[in-house]
């Protein structure tokens, strides 16, 4: 038995040799044929780019659902039937509303907005809001203000209309009289009347590029009209969405030239060569431009979860990088300045270990593909991609580059080596005498991690991640706060029944409904108002019984019922094709809430499916729309986060154990890589930070990032351990050469994430903490626990290789 054991070593020894050897021959032949390698990154690179400037970026809800995904199939229905309900709302804050100088004012905006903003399917305000009433057995149905007061008594009068009407309040008129809204519905498709718009099936929502083009538009017209008298704000979830969209693009734009500069800066000093810092920031730039051109070939956008891939391919790019140039230096200055050499060492010693990483990481987010959720599962598409590009550019061109240019040999013997060496000794002293010490400590740790992680609050609100004082929060906060809401549920209720609306009893249900749902009100999460069917026909019963307030109520025959809503219809009015489909089988019921934690809304959505599920037990209920969206999609995030860490997990031990050849060392190679990620989540827990859908991402980095420097580390350790049996003499050497790399990449890593702490949004700044935090954690654990654990491990086996036994890591 211990001679197939052994047997086994040797063969997964002659293995790993014969594939650094391979390696090898591969670094002499891009020395060898640089010029061809260079063409061939420079082809690859360019096919890539082709399609770069079709790549999109897309923060929408309908980003997080496949093409057949069962809510974006119900939420697309929904709006080819009742058109769109994510709305601007424009809200105009005023002393004087109902003044005639503020009416022409609103005029002259609304018909701004109906000549130069895009994609609009209505505009509603004051102006032309329905006004339903009797004249002489006759309904009329027409616009509020047909033609602007004058006097001072019109106007009372006008005012007194509006403020009696129930449609008006929390819709466009604010309980406290000072605000006055727009509301602004764009197309739901991009067609030329609303009669092909039925016919088009599979034609394209207006999404967060037209927002953008709307928002562009509309911005400044109302700033042309803001002035100290007449303050103006603008909410709802396109004002939102584009706002995340151009703060996205301006961090990126911003941060990462910044990013790149510390990293070439801390390269500098640590490298203390020109090439040292130019070869690495080629390959990042490279394996950045590279996958998002391959993001634009494959038709996948850079939404909120593919965003993280340049942070991504920085950490991948310049810890490949940084590995393979750490042991060409140190050979080079070793070997009298021989770069031919150099190459094949570096390539033979580094290339299979930064496989190695390479492999684990992609498998790692390969494993998102499974996702849910479309945005998780393209990540798991373009992040293994990205890598592996990477990992290309890493082998084929820092060679090439090397060999093509010269590169200055430094002093060995300089002090700063002396003093690195010491420094690297004592901890090499430290963690192998100390050990248990070690071993304790990170138990104690992950202790405190796990009770940190414990306080960890599952939260989700985009609007926080702007500053206080931002434009869209600021904007935001001051509608929800005088409307109470600006983000819709829509709830649809079909009885699978022509004519069914016509019964009595399901409409008065839907006035209970009204009332009960705005009862449902908990926490941050308010219902500020309802909107259905049932208005109208209150609105019509009262006007034909002579305008008579006590007649608002829904009619109590079928008869009443179908007469009144065709005299609205043949009215002229429009607003009841939005809530009732053309047969009146199935009604619209909109509930509009503030924009909050989609977390808190969680619960009030589970009251109201309850609610309609009881009420309308011969209905088929259906619950969709922005808000139910971004519940739903929050949670399903977490979900497909969970279950793709978990795999990838999985996925890793496995792999790591089949590239270090034993199921041991395997399986406890995982520790030092689970403490970190463990670790920051509680740090996450005691500072309060929320574990939203933006940290949640942070996992795919920090995974990657824990394990690709273990694996170096444990790949160098074997190698050393395999030529002298000694695991004190094996832990020494490991941190003397990989030890430098892995302290480089960390401190130049840390540095760029540093530079994210500075970010507009807060959840960029937070996502660099944790990933700061992250590192140094890592970094900890490989120059300590690591030791630790294969000194616990092989401290007898060395003693017994001192008598002659064979040992293998």
């Amino acid at each position: 038995m211990e001679g197939e054991l052994n047997n086994g070593k040797e063969n997964m020894n002659n293995i790993r040799d014969k594939v650094e050897g391979y390696f090898r021959s591969l670094g002499l032949g891009v020395y060898q044929y640089r010029y061809l390698s260079l063409a061939f990154v420079v082809a690859l690179t360019g096919f890539l780019l082709l399609q770069l400037a079709n790549l999109t970026v897309d923060t929408s809800n309908d980003a997080f659902y496949r093409e057949d995904d069962p809510i974006r199939v119900e939420y697309n229905e929904f709006r080819r039937q009742f058109g769109k309900d994510d709305h601007i709302i424009i809200g105009l804050e005023s002393a004087e509303i109902f003044s005639s100088s503020f009416l022409q004012t609103l005029e002259q905006i609304q018909a701004e907005i109906d000549d130069k903003v895009p994609y609009l399917n209505k505009v509603t305000s004051l102006l032309n809001v329905r006004y339903t009433y009797g004249l002489d057995d006759e309904l009329i149905v027409e616009d509020f203000i047909e033609s602007i007061p004058q006097s001072t008594n019109e106007l009372m009068a006008l005012k007194q209309k509006a403020i009696k009407n129930p449609y008006y309040q929390n819709y466009l008129l604010s309980k406290d009289g000072r605000f006055t809204f727009i509301d602004i519905e764009p197309v739901a498709i991009k067609a030329a009347s609303s009669a092909d718009k039925e016919q088009i099936v599979n034609a394209k929502f207006v999404s967060t590029a037209e927002y953008g083009e709307m928002l562009d538009a509309l911005q400044p017209i109302l700033e042309k009209y803001r002035s100290s008298n007449l303050k103006i704000y603008a909410a709802g979830f396109p004002v939102i969405s584009d706002s995340l969209t151009k703060a996205i693009e301006q961090t990126m734009a911003e941060l990462m030239p910044i990013s790149m500069l510390v990293n070439m800066v801390f390269l500098l000093v640590l490298f203390r060569r020109l090439s040292g810092v130019i070869y690495p920031s080629i390959v990042v730039l490279l394996s950045m431009a590279s996958t998002v051109g391959a993001m634009a070939w494959l038709s996948i956008s850079l939404d909120l979860v593919t965003s993280i891939l340049p942070s991504l391919l920085i950490v991948v790019s310049v810890a490949d990088s940084v590995h393979l140039l750490s042991g060409f230096y140190q050979e080079y200055d070793n070997n009298g300045g021989d770069k031919k050499a150099a190459i094949a060492h570096s390539m033979g010693q580094n290339s299979l270990a930064i496989l190695m990483t390479s492999l684990t990481t992609a498998v790692g987010f390969a494993s998102f593909i499974l996702a849910d959720m479309a945005p998780v599962a393209h990540l798991g598409v373009v992040a293994p991609i990205g890598i592996a590009l990477a990992f290309i550019y890493t082998v084929l061109l820092l060679p090439a580059l090397i060999a093509i240019f010269p590169v200055r040999k430094k002093n060995v013997s300089s002090k700063a080596t002396g003093y690195t060496n010491k420094i690297l000794d004592w901890i090499a002293d430290v963690s192998c005498s100390s050990y248990k010490s070690i071993l304790f400590g990170s138990f104690v740790l992950l202790l405190i991690g796990i009770l940190g992680a414990s306080q960890l609050r599952l939260s989700h609100n985009a609007l926080k991640w702007f500053p206080q004082d931002s434009q869209v929060r600021v904007d935001t906060t001051m509608i929800d706060t005088a409307i109470g809401g600006s983000i819709p549920i829509e709830v649809t209720i079909d009885t699978g029944k022509k004519l069914g609306l016509y019964n009595p009893d399901l409409v008065s249900r839907l006035a209970v409904s009204a009332e009960t749902v705005k009862g449902m009100s908990s926490g941050s999460v308010g219902i500020a108002d309802i909107i259905s069917l049932h208005t109208i026909l209150k609105e019509v019963n009262k006007a034909l019984h002579a305008n008579n307030d006590a007649d608002y109520t829904i009619p109590d025959s079928r008869e009443l019922i179908a007469q009144e809503l065709l005299l609205f219809e043949i009215s002229g009015a429009d607003d009841l094709y939005k809530l009732v489909d053309s047969d009146y089988s199935k009604v619209r019921f909109t509930i509009i809430i503030p924009f909050t934690d989609a977390i808190q809304i969680k619960p009030v959505l589970e009251k109201i499916k309850t609610h309609f599920v009881l009420t309308y037990p011969d209905a088929t209920i259906s619950i969709t729309g922005i808000a139910p969206m971004l519940v739903e999609t929050m949670y399903d995030v977490l979900t497909s986060m969970l279950k793709s860490y978990s795999i990838a997990l999985l996925a890793i031990t496995f792999l790591m154990i089949a590239l270090l050849g034993k199921l041991k060392i395997g399986i406890i190679s995982m520790v030092p890589n689970i403490l970190p990620i463990i670790l920051v989540m509680g740090v996450m827990g005691w500072m309060g930070l929320p574990f939203d859908f933006s940290n949640m991402l942070v996992g795919s980095i920090a995974i990657g990032l824990v394990v690709d420097d273990t694996i170096h580390f444990l790949h160098n350790l074997r190698r050393h351990y395999d030529r002298t049996g000694d695991i004190d003499v094996a832990v020494r050497a490991t941190l003397h050469s990989t030890g430098r790399a892995i302290f480089i990449t960390s401190m130049v890593l840390a540095s760029g994430m540093v530079v994210a702490m500075t970010a507009y949004l807060s959840s960029t700044a937070n996502f660099g903490i944790i990933i700061a935090i992250v590192i140094v954690v890592a970094l900890l654990a490989d120059y300590f626990l690591v030791p630790a654990l294969m000194y616990a491990l092989f401290k007898k086996s060395s003693s017994q290789s001192s008598n002659g036994a064979v040992n293998s890591l």
